[in-house]
């Protein structure tokens, strides 16, 4: 609680974001996006926090598959949530709304809640409007944002002495691009594009494990004609598809005169346990395009890899 203390007493925190953690020494029974013990008792009586706070997507599964969405964003306003996040599905939008309207038109208690955070959402704004943080896309907060970065990438295992990679300007880089598939968002991960900036010969190609037979022809053909292959890959661990295709372009590799492999997770290191033979592995734990060109430049060599991954890897048999 040390660094919300610090920004509180600083004036630098006008809103939390809640996660859907379970903290059971302060609640045995509900996440903290649910929970009036974390975000009343704690956060609000014991912390002094008079900011806004915001639900984290209430979409998740853990919190609809167990409390349905509207059972949540009742819990979630009665808990001390002010704005309550539903991400991706318009209906469920509509009826996040219809349903706390209908809520605080019986019920004093929700009235009352929605009145508070109504008041704390205007003082939001008002705060955003003028306040002293940089716009996100404002050069400083770019710049920071790079620098934060290049600091996360992580060589995870260099056992060939693969990175950073050698290539001469004639070398043949091919980079398989993942699909970003949460929340049926389904958008490319444009990896290919960051180490194109800095690698000209370089190819991509999407592999999407909604047509894995298709997509893993289209690899296999590009990589045979290839010096290296650097894989991406997104919660590979939850997609057997990624798997076989990580293992394939790693038989690939073992050959004369056939490409090098590797493999860097853009979202969550774990996916090394999907292919734990895998020699040359790197993460970047984000896949939005600052840290895909800070991966890029590091795996290239242009700036130092400086990392260290933050949780003990199942592949290496310490989670």
């Amino acid at each position: 609680l040390a660094p919300y203390r610090a920004l509180m007493r600083a004036g630098l925190l006008p809103a939390v974001l809640t996660s859907h953690a379970m903290y059971p020494a302060l609640d045995r029974r509900m996440p903290a996006t649910l929970s009036a013990a974390v975000l009343t008792g704690l956060l609000r009586r014991r912390l002094g926090f008079r900011g806004a706070v915001l639900s984290d997507d209430l979409e998740m599964a853990a919190i609809e598959r167990r409390h349905g969405l509207e059972g949540a964003v009742g819990l979630a306003v009665r808990a001390g949530v002010d704005l309550v996040m539903i991400c991706h599905t318009y209906d469920k939008m509509r009826r996040g709304i219809a349903h706390l309207r209908e809520l605080a038109s019986r019920d004093p208690a929700v009235a009352r809640r929605v009145r508070e955070s109504a008041g704390r959402v205007a003082a939001l704004k008002r705060r955003a409007r003028g306040g002293p943080f940089p716009p996100l896309r404002s050069p400083a907060a770019q710049r920071l944002a790079a620098a934060q970065a290049r600091r996360a990438f992580t060589v995870i295992r260099n056992g060939a002495g693969l990175l950073p990679l050698r290539l001469a300007p004639a070398s043949r880089l091919v980079v398989v691009d993942p699909l970003h598939t949460m929340y049926g968002w389904n958008q490319p991960v444009r990896l290919g594009a960051a180490f194109r900036r800095r690698h000209p010969r370089t190819r991509a190609v999407l592999f999407d494990p909604r047509e894995p037979a298709r997509s893993l022809r289209a690899a296999l053909a590009l990589a045979r004609r290839a010096d290296v292959v650097v894989a991406g890959t997104y919660n590979a661990r939850f997609s057997p598809a990624q798997a076989v295709l990580v293992r394939r372009l790693a038989a690939l590799g073992g050959r004369p005169g056939r490409p090098a492999l590797a493999v860097l997770a853009v979202r969550d290191p774990q996916d090394l346990s999907a292919f734990p033979s895998v020699r040359t592995y790197a993460a970047c734990y984000n896949f939005y395009d600052v840290s895909l060109q800070a991966a890029a430049d590091a795996m290239l060599g242009l700036t130092p890899a400086t990392g260290r991954c933050p949780v003990p890897l199942l592949a290496e048999g310490s989670g």
